[in-house]
């Protein structure tokens, strides 16, 4: 499934906020702090969920949830009671996605899953050996 697309609008913060963390972050080295985060959490969903079609609404809150926890949790930063309860429920979905705890949630492609019979130990025969008879 391809990736949905993700900005800095989609964190759901003020201008005002997002410029504060900007330069908090950027003092500390990072070119695109912001972007850089959201990448990083997107990358973070994307391990979590890769073997299931996950609707972009749902992709999107996640990733929202652990960037912005990210982005206040830096050095200094306080993080919302409520920001840190939205990442540990995120963070207990991802596992429950992982394990496969959401029957809403259909494989990608059910040939490539897990589940299949095909994805096993061999799946298939390979190779066939005849004997041929004496002369």
């Amino acid at each position: 499934m391809p990736t949905p697309a993700f900005a800095e609008s989609d964190l759901l913060l003020s201008q005002k906020t997002l410029e504060e963390l900007f330069r908090a972050r950027l003092n500390r080295g990072l070119a695109q702090p912001i972007t850089e985060v959201i990448a990083e959490m997107a990358g973070l969903v994307r391990d979590y969920t890769g073997r299931y079609e996950l609707p972009a609404d749902r992709w999107r809150r996640l990733v929202r949830c652990l960037a912005v926890h990210q982005l206040l949790s830096f050095p200094g930063g306080t993080v919302p009671e409520s920001v840190q309860q939205d990442h540990e429920a995120a963070l207990r979905e991802l596992e429950e996605i992982r394990d496969g705890r959401f029957a809403d949630l259909l494989p990608p492609n059910p040939a490539a899953s897990a589940s299949s019979p095909r994805a096993v130990w061999g799946g298939q025969v390979r190779v066939t050996i005849h004997r041929e008879a004496a002369v």
